[in-house]
């Protein structure tokens, strides 16, 4: 059993990156705050990464949207939409091709319908794509609601939530995510945000004070907002794309978050606000405990093999050990690891190879998602940018220090632990 908006939450967060990169404008909505249903955790993660990965294979610039609900059989759903330069021709042809679609002949048709199943989940797929308007992608997942009904949400009883958001296009979703729970929302164009927010403090104070980030970099209009001179019991919360350097840090002042919010997230930022209520009160599904989450550590030297195994244990980490790529490769197909530490140069398959094997399984839905840390020590430009380009997602120069490893986890992983600040 699992709960689909976490799982849903879980799976769009690796992708956002990706979205943000590309710098396309992104919503994401979920209709109901749990839904526990029956089946394979590992088999929806597959699916849910392959029909997320798939859909952004069709856009080119503009807005996607995300949005997660139930249909009238308890079934989990999933609509993703995009708005404006889509891609055409054979790049076309080859997004739908990704996405098991099978659509009629493209020659002249600027609107169609393409319908096929999922090939790791199995549920059905219906694409509508107007080549000058967009598309909407909808995916119905075959796992059964267990009947369990909907816990109590707390309330922020109109307490004041301010905003700061760097795209008009997502914030009326956002703003109804708050107001659902509850809260009274103001929302700031980015531009004008600190000014704006100065000259209201005098007639209003916020209990939320909440900016989102997709930049690489944190410019000094974010800082200043998480700064402005409100209570000092006033939350701030800054939220950022899963691999932003923002992350790397612990941050006493302000929560970090990881974009988009599930609503577990939501509802653990609105219980402050009524009095009493109990967090634990709502279902474990929610609460999003997770298990102790587990390092692969693919090397081939042993004393290598011992040092990081007590870093990852040191970190809240369970290690598990292999002593080249092949195996590496063999034991995230067994059961997919939190993340990998990957040597680069190794007997019989190095960590390039190795790299570029799981992420075409990861793409192909056959393997779930993971974060993949290279590690050599050549730390050469040319060592560094090939364990990028093979699909590592950053490269850090052997000895390894903790702290180092830390900060990418931290940066990186959906399930870092919480441990001290290792500086």
């Amino acid at each position: 059993m699992f709960d689909f908006p976490e799982c849903l939450t879980r799976s769009a967060r690796l992708v956002v990156p990706r979205i943000a990169e590309r710098g396309l404008a992104f919503t994401f909505d979920v209709d109901v705050p749990s839904l526990p249903v029956r089946g394979d955790l590992e088999t929806a993660r597959r699916s849910l990464h392959w029909l997320l990965q798939g859909a952004l294979g069709l856009i080119d610039a503009g807005l996607l949207a995300i949005h997660g609900s139930v249909n009238d059989k308890g079934l989990p759903t999933v609509r993703i939409a995009g708005a404006g330069a889509l891609v055409t021709g054979q790049r076309l042809a080859s997004a739908l091709d990704e996405l098991a679609l099978s659509p009629p002949a493209l020659s002249d048709r600027t609107l169609f319908v393409a319908r096929g199943h999922c090939p790791v989940a199995l549920g059905p797929l219906v694409l509508i794509h107007d080549t000058a308007e967009g598309f909407v992608l909808d995916a119905t997942l075959p796992f059964v609601w267990t009947g369990e009904p909907a816990p109590r949400l707390p309330s922020a009883q109109g307490a004041v939530a301010w905003v700061r958001l760097p795209e008009n296009s997502r914030s009326a979703v956002f703003k109804r995510r708050l107001q659902r729970l509850g809260w009274k929302v103001v929302l700031f164009n980015p531009e004008t945000a600190i000014t704006d927010a100065v000259g209201r403090l005098s007639s209003e104070q916020p209990a939320l004070l909440l900016a989102h980030e997709r930049q690489p970099s944190l410019d000094a209009d974010v800082m200043n907002w998480l700064s402005l001179p409100v209570a000092s019991d006033v939350h701030r919360v800054l939220a950022v794309p899963l691999g932003h350097p923002a992350l790397e840090q612990l941050s006493s002042t302000y929560l970090l978050q990881a974009l988009p919010f599930s609503p577990h997230d939501l509802a653990c930022l609105t219980a402050a606000h009524e009095p009493n209520f109990d967090v634990t009160s709502l279902p474990a599904a929610l609460t999003g405990a997770i298990p102790t989450p587990s390092l692969l550590i693919v090397d081939d030297n042993l004393v290598n093999q011992v040092v990081m195994a007590a870093m990852a244990e040191t970190m809240g980490y369970s290690a598990i050990q292999a002593d080249n790529g092949q195996q590496g490769l063999d034991l995230c197909l067994q059961s997919p690891p939190s993340a990998v530490l990957m040597d680069v140069n190794m007997p019989v398959m190095d960590g390039i190879e190795a790299t570029r094997h799981i992420r075409a399984l990861q793409r192909s839905g056959v393997m779930a998602p993971f974060p993949i840390l290279g590690t050599s020590a050549d730390a050469t430009p040319d060592n560094a940018s090939a364990c990028l380009a093979a699909g590592m997602d950053t490269f850090i120069t052997k000895p390894l220090m903790i702290a180092d490893v830390a900060a990418q986890l931290r940066r990186l992983s959906l399930d870092a632990p919480k441990w001290a600040n290792w500086s």
